[in-house]
């Protein structure tokens, strides 16, 4: 099943990828935000804290894996190399405070539903024009990715 949804995407994208950039880049970030939407609902809809931070912890490792194959792809230009390395950051950090490590606090039990959306309205917000912009390819790259290792 995991595998027939990751086809179902990618041939979406190959699709739309020949047509103009606007409906290309709306195609990437709809699926990029169904993504993680998806991953962070899995969070959400656990009971245990113990599994909900191992699952989120599973999310937040896809999408540096995401980040960090986007940033060897030849065909990433430099600024976008540079906006690819702010995530990297970015998803280090909640990496850290959801395990209490590097000078954070651990989320406590109790935040983590409240912890999880935080991380995807960022992701999110980040990934689509909130101040990061990154490009369709990129976004597509990530979200392969994504989808392919869930």
């Amino acid at each position: 099943m995991k595998n027939l949804a990751a086809t179902l995407t990618l041939t979406l994208f190959f699709s739309v990828l020949p047509s103009s950039a606007g409906p290309f880049s709306s195609a990437a970030s709809s699926q990029f935000h169904w993504a993680v939407d998806h991953s962070i609902r899995k969070v959400q809809s656990e009971r245990d804290p113990q599994a909900k931070r191992e699952i989120l912890g599973e999310v937040l490792s896809r999408l540096q894996k995401g980040i960090e194959q986007a940033g060897l792809e030849p065909s990433i230009e430099e600024g976008e190399r540079g906006r690819l390395l702010i995530l990297q950051r970015k998803i280090a950090d909640y990496r850290d405070e959801l395990a209490g490590e590097n000078g954070f606090s651990p989320v406590a039990d109790r935040d983590l539903d409240a912890f999880a959306h935080y991380v995807q309205q960022d992701m999110e917000q980040a990934a689509i024009g909130g101040g990061i912009y990154l490009s369709a390819t990129t976004i597509l790259i990530i979200l392969a990715l994504l989808v392919l290792l869930t």
